[in-house]
């Protein structure tokens, strides 16, 4: 127990050392500054570095590629074996970013690292199934090159400036276990570019550049659903198809298993209509997608002694029994609406379960939906090109992964894209800056 405290200690005393090395060295001035040290900061701070450029990174919290130990449940689930940019919600801006072959770039890229990876039902985990092994990996990597990182330094602006620009940061460094800090003194960088790869909410200096932004929202997280009848099923657990309609039309559909939660539906079926959903749209689940309703109902009446009368147990063959058993209950009352029949009422609710979306649920989501409008971003260089009034801005500002309004389904998608993206912005930058 003893040991285990000290080498805790230990751990804490050491990264304490780590963070002020780093933000001991930020320095005020450099070819390239990166903002944001999650996934696409990383991988473009790396491969910048590796160019010869002068490097530093800012990043807002306390150590870097903090967002990378949360993905994939914390295995981080870093690419996938179908990276169409059909999956993206702009595929030809993404195509042209990802490049012909995105999927051996990428683990061309993490196994020069070092890192093994397997595959489950086409989805890419490093071997350990641990988040902290990419991580890790990245950050070690960054750190024998020569660029410098400071981490707890949130930017509050970027402007440009004779030629170069200009970004300010709080020094929030300094602090005490308490977590408030202690000082907060605003500095200065000034670097010929500029990469933002933070998003989130830390666009703010950037909408005060007058860059177009698309509004940000939680995204690839649960549905918030509003109270109703079915408020009881909450901790069931089932496999069906999510259906998300607008206004009588069907937006989207997806199927997997599905947890229903309190005020909640959660999954990845829901996670992935969290993209599309706005709050006023109609959700329903499909506990039986295999069967027709009308085949449902022929089954019930099959099992039932009496047409006036369900069996107790007429759907328990078909779904959960705690969910037929509400189902039925709520049949008998003709609940939402009456229909010519009981067992016509409780087939129409085994096939279309209906809840009314108020939102997407920010229950640490897993990407946050929106950021720079692409229609200001070069795709093959990840420049920033216009304002919001479509006035040229001066060069030298670049962005890259959740900066940009790019979203992928649960899968991998988002953090290939982010690997990419980085990459893409690094080796353009280079190019401009080392022709």
């Amino acid at each position: 127990m003893g040991r285990s405290r000290e080498r805790r200690r230990w751990l804490r005393e050491r990264e304490d050392a780590l963070r002020a090395a780093r933000a001991a060295r930020v320095g005020r001035a450099c070819e390239l500054c990166v903002v944001g040290g999650g996934a696409s900061g990383l991988v473009a701070a790396l491969e910048a570095a590796r160019a010869g450029m002068d490097v530093v990174v800012l990043e807002a919290r306390e150590s870097l590629g903090l967002s990378i130990l949360a993905t994939g449940n914390g295995r981080c689930n870093l690419a996938n074996v179908d990276l169409s940019p059909a999956h993206y919600n702009d595929p030809a801006f993404v195509g042209t970013v990802m490049g012909e072959r995105p999927l051996e770039e990428i683990l061309a890229f993490f196994g020069e690292l070092g890192l093994a990876v397997f595959e489950e039902e086409g989805r890419l985990y490093p071997r350990s199934l641990q988040a902290a092994s990419v991580r890790n990996l990245l950050v070690a990597a960054l750190e024998v090159t020569d660029a410098r990182c400071g981490c707890a330094r949130p930017v509050t602006a970027v402007e440009s400036a004779g030629g170069a620009w200009i970004v300010r940061y709080r020094n929030e460094s300094e602090q005490g276990r308490s977590g408030v800090p202690t000082s907060a003194p605003e500095l200065e960088l000034r670097a010929k570019r500029v990469l933002w790869s933070a998003g989130g909410g830390s666009l703010a200096p950037l909408e005060a550049l007058g860059l177009p932004l698309v509004a940000c929202r939680p995204g690839l997280c649960p549905l918030a659903v509003a109270p109703s009848a079915l408020d009881e099923l909450a901790g069931r657990k089932v496999r069906g198809v999510l259906t998300l309609e607008r206004e009588g039309r069907i937006v989207a559909e997806e199927e997997g298993e599905i947890l229903l939660r309190e005020a909640r539906v959660s999954g990845i079926p829901a996670f992935d209509l969290s993209r599309k959903a706005l709050p006023g749209d109609r959700l329903t689940l499909d506990l039986v997608p295999e069967r027709t309703q009308a085949e449902v109902e022929a089954e019930i009446h099959r099992l039932s002694k009496s047409a006036g009368r369900l069996a107790p147990h007429c759907l328990d063959g078909l779904v959960d029994p705690a969910i037929a058993r509400v189902i039925l209950e709520l049949a008998e009352r003709g609940w939402p609406l009456p229909a010519d029949g009981v067992a016509e009422s409780a087939a129409a609710l085994a096939k279309r379960l209906p809840f009314e979306v108020t939102g997407a649920a920010d229950d640490h989501p897993q990407l946050t939906l929106g950021g720079l409008a692409l229609r200001a971003v070069d795709a093959g260089t990840l420049a920033v090109l216009c304002t919001a009034s479509g006035a040229e801005l001066p060069a030298g500002l670049f962005a890259s992964g959740e900066a940009l309004d790019v979203d992928g389904p649960c899968g991998g998608y988002n953090l290939a894209f982010a690997w990419l993206s980085g990459a893409r912005a690094a080796h353009a930058i280079a190019r401009g800056l080392r022709p």
